[in-house]
């Protein structure tokens, strides 16, 4: 059930054929779309997110008198088009929050995820017209089904991990321009994590030629204090089979605290753990 505020909101509603027009014929100043002055644009759902932040308000009509102020230099019938629209966008937020609250299955898979989904454009359907629902929602379905689709091959225990991986990695690559962009980093990083694992090696120059001088270095430094870590915890499990061959208990314990000591003070609690040395001792 909607909240009272949102029933008392549609009692104020727009009439719906001035909330019915086609969105390409709803055009804001390019001014206030932070681009080319010369043109007009149609009205997006990054303006009506971006209107509905900068409102700071959880309160309908102070949303609405928000954006009325801000579409004032547009004709009445625009501005009486763009306040209908972002009327109905307010109450889909609100019916959006109410199925999202404690309704969504807690089960993180591509199956839960596509129903949850499908909930969400079932529910745009009863607050916007088909045209709308393209003309706002368009983008983010592809965006969303394109991620379903990853986890779906990421979740699918029949491949192997270079695979799965590949098959991600293809599809990324069949995305827009700005998506694999994003996804770069991550590419990047995880490559690097696979080299290293195939026990593999990586010079500081390859690291920065490519991450770029600053985060190369970073990646480098990260990589040279992992190596160290790995070596001296290798050293100290060979040690510590040698400390536990000494018979008497405190002579041993001795041992087992000065070997510890070699590690940074940071590193001393996981290097027991690893170790097994939780107790402080050596079954």
């Amino acid at each position: 059930m909607l909240s009272a505020w949102l029933a008392s909101f549609f009692k104020a509603a727009t009439p719906a054929p001035a909330f019915d027009a086609p969105l390409g014929q709803i055009t804001l100043a390019q001014s206030q779309l932070r681009t080319a002055p010369s043109k007009a644009a149609p009205l997006t759902l990054g303006q009506l997110q971006r209107w509905l932040f900068e409102a700071d308000s959880r309160d309908p009509q102070q949303i609405l008198a928000f954006i009325e102020a801000k579409t004032s230099h547009l004709t009445h019938e625009g501005q009486h088009k763009v306040l209908a629209l972002a009327q109905r966008y307010i109450a889909y937020k609100a019916a959006l929050f109410e199925l999202a609250d404690g309704k969504y299955e807690a089960q993180f898979t591509a199956e839960s995820l596509q129903r949850q989904l499908q909930q969400r454009h079932q529910l745009q359907h009863q607050f916007f017209t088909d045209e709308q629902v393209e003309s706002l929602f368009g983008e983010q379905h592809q965006q969303d089904y394109a991620a379903i689709e990853r986890l779906q091959l990421r979740q699918d225990s029949q491949l192997s991990d270079t695979e799965r991986w590949r098959l991600v990695e293809a599809q990324i690559q069949q995305q827009p321009v700005a998506t694999q962009q994003a996804f770069e980093p991550s590419i990047q990083i995880r490559n690097l994590s696979h080299q290293i694992n195939r026990g593999g090696t990586i010079s500081r120059d390859q690291l920065v030629s490519e991450f770029g001088e600053q985060t190369g270095e970073r990646l480098a430094q990260t990589l040279d204090s992992q190596q160290r870590w790995q070596v001296q915890l290798t050293d100290a499990k060979q040690q510590l089979e040698a400390i536990s061959g000494i018979t008497n208990s405190a002579d041993r314990q001795q041992a087992i605290d000065e070997l510890i000591n070699t590690f940074e003070p940071h590193q001393r609690r996981r290097a027991q753990a690893l170790l097994g040395l939780l107790d402080g001792s050596v079954q």
